[in-house]
């Protein structure tokens, strides 16, 4: 059976790119991310899991979509991503998807990777 991930993370045209919090991500702007992110979830394919993105904009239908995500696929995993989670002013998004994830899908194991290039093996420790 096909395994689902849902890959939350930032959309790469709402991340402020000069924030210190991404200083470890030389050379990031929202093409290199958006390929970055494209890549991750094309590895996961690749290694048969259904793995689908839900990238949060900032605007205010951005939790309902996450939700929406969560209820329709019903996911087995739920990849946090690193834009959120190393951003200290993000702090709060993060405790909010965590919360969400908890009571929308809490068949699901966490995951999280350290950036835009290695999802698949934070997916794969938890499934």
């Amino acid at each position: 059976m096909t395994k689902t991930v849902v890959m939350m993370g930032l959309d790469p045209t709402v991340v402020d790119y000069s924030d210190p919090a991404y200083a470890n991500f030389p050379g990031l702007n929202a093409d290199v991310l958006a390929a970055a992110l494209e890549k991750d979830r094309q590895a996961l394919v690749a290694k048969g899991y259904e793995a689908i993105w839900s990238l949060w904009d900032k605007s205010e239908g951005a939790q309902q979509k996450f939700i929406e995500d969560l209820l329709k696929y019903k996911p087995d995993a739920v990849m946090i991503g690193a834009g959120v989670r190393f951003n200290p002013a993000l702090t709060a998004l993060f405790e909010t998807l965590v919360n969400l994830v908890r009571d929308h899908a809490p068949q699901a194991r966490l995951c999280f990777n350290s950036g835009p290039y290695d999802t698949a093996d934070a997916v794969e420790r938890q499934t």
